[in-house]
């Protein structure tokens, strides 16, 4: 992305595109399997998940 130039952050790009997906998808609850197993685990055993563990379950 560094190297593409300034014409890569235009919306309609490929590599604009690419970026917004890549960043999208490294925020997704699937890659902070820790946090997601912990707040699985509290609620099967009857526990309040607290914070933001409350709203992934």
């Amino acid at each position: 992305f560094a190297r593409s130039g300034g014409g890569a952050l235009q919306l309609n790009t490929p590599m604009q595109r690419f970026w917004r997906d890549a960043h999208a998808g490294l925020a997704h609850a699937i890659h902070v399997p820790g946090s997601i197993f912990h707040a699985s685990t509290l609620s099967q055993l009857g526990g309040e998940p607290q914070g933001i563990h409350r709203s992934m379950i």
